[in-house]
């Protein structure tokens, strides 16, 4: 009897410490596996931030380049400090706290994220004060776009509304809204930028007054103080 419950408890005591030997590495696993996952995540949205501002950086020179004289000082002025608005050194640099990190950080919080494809305008404001302003345009296959409205305030991005417009169709090629100096409707500069998943395909600059009417972009800049926008 003595002997059987002897056994018996041994059988217990192993059982319990092979159950404990075997679910510490589960949970050193799974931690590992969690941080894994979470610095996956932050180097793709690193590399996302960087190829983002290469794509527009790029797009600046490539302007400055095949300016005329009016334009050159304003498309190299604008080489000169947009680094700085960015909150980089270089090019290559990354930045957590960038307002373009930021706006990515959520952009790609959402579960489908990666999975579509969109467009973010940077459109600000300048008068007695700057509002600094995003765009996300997600637009389906019977080409309505749906339009989520953010301010930048005190840090941090803020949504103020959505709304939809029908029927509208952004250029598949985005230099084609580049208009002659003083012929584009904007008063302040712009950037159109595409996204297909989480690639950068295309990333244009439009310095002031050289965004094309023909584009529709006021259409959706002016939707974000439409009554009926809901925050």
């Amino acid at each position: 009897m003595f002997e059987d419950n002897f056994v018996e408890d041994r059988w217990r005591m192993e059982k319990t410490l092979v159950n404990k030997i075997f679910f510490i590495p589960l949970l050193v696993m799974g931690f590992v596996s969690n941080m894994n996952s979470s610095f996956i995540q932050k180097d793709n949205l690193d590399s996302i931030f960087v190829n983002w501002n290469k794509a527009t950086f790029a797009s600046l020179n490539r302007q400055l380049q095949s300016s005329d004289t009016t334009k050159m000082k304003s498309y190299a002025n604008r080489l000169l400090t947009i680094n700085g608005y960015w909150g980089i050194e270089g090019i290559e640099d990354i930045n957590v706290n960038s307002l373009r990190y930021k706006f990515l950080q959520i952009v790609f919080s959402r579960d489908d994220a990666k999975e579509k494809d969109f467009y973010i305008i940077e459109s600000n404001e300048s008068g007695s004060t700057v509002r600094i302003r995003n765009f996300i345009l997600y637009t389906d296959s019977m080409h309505n776009t749906q339009i989520e409205f953010y301010l930048y305030v005190n840090n941090e991005w803020k949504k103020q509304g959505t709304c939809r417009i029908n029927k509208i169709d952004i250029e598949n090629d985005l230099k084609k809204y580049i208009a002659p100096f003083g012929k584009g409707f904007n008063y302040d500069d712009i950037i159109i930028t595409k996204f297909r998943s989480s690639i950068i395909d295309q990333s244009e600059y439009y310095l002031f007054g050289t965004l094309s009417s023909i584009s529709k972009i006021n259409t959706i800049l002016n939707c974000s103080v439409r009554p009926g926008s809901s925050p």
